[in-house]
């Protein structure tokens, strides 16, 4: 397994060991970006920190942005664990092609919301991750409070669905497979 690979301007990028797996929206441009990368690519939270850039966003972020769980989601995680990658511009993929193809059944099963590919993909040593239990965005609204606490912490529920979310860079080995998008 290559650990090590060359980014667009030749800069060494340092791998983590292990697969993850990306569920990618059709007619995105994470593919063209990751063709134009040479396989690498970075999160919008990591964009996002660059000058003139603060206003960043992913496509979960515009259907979210006045939703009130997440808000809620992001509140708890400013406050107590700033150090963790936002939801709401985090890049999200699955440590095993098992549960990206449950999330694909779950969570992407409707019509409306479109096939999704699965991607594999390394992840930068430098990124940040956050391992957490979805399963904790599906409690009530009383609980809220306590479950956001707890998907921060990382603590799973008894029937956990982890995902792990990204801030930083990240490869895709298949890169030069990927469509040029224009």
């Amino acid at each position: 397994m290559i650990d090590i690979v060359r980014d667009w301007n030749e800069n060494e990028v340092r791998l983590r060991p292990g697969t993850y797996w990306h569920l990618f929206r059709s007619g995105g441009l994470l593919k063209h970006n990751a063709r134009m990368g040479k396989g690498v690519v970075f999160s919008v939270s990591f964009i996002a920190e660059a000058p003139g850039m603060e206003k960043a966003v992913t496509p979960f972020f515009m259907g979210r942005f006045d939703d009130i769980k997440e808000a809620l989601w992001e509140n708890v995680r400013t406050k107590s664990f700033a150090a963790l990658p936002s939801r709401l511009k985090a890049f999200y993929c699955f440590e095993s092609r098992e549960l990206a193809e449950r999330a694909q059944r779950e969570w992407f099963a409707s019509r409306e919301q479109g096939d999704r590919e699965l991607l594999e993909l390394r992840i930068s040593e430098d990124a940040i991750i956050h391992r957490c239990d979805a399963m904790w965005l599906e409690t009530s609204q009383d609980q809220w409070p306590l479950s956001a606490d707890r998907y921060w912490k990382g603590e799973m529920t008894a029937a956990p669905f982890p995902e792990v979310l990204v801030h930083g860079g990240f490869y895709f080995p298949g890169w030069e497979q990927f469509p040029i998008a224009f």
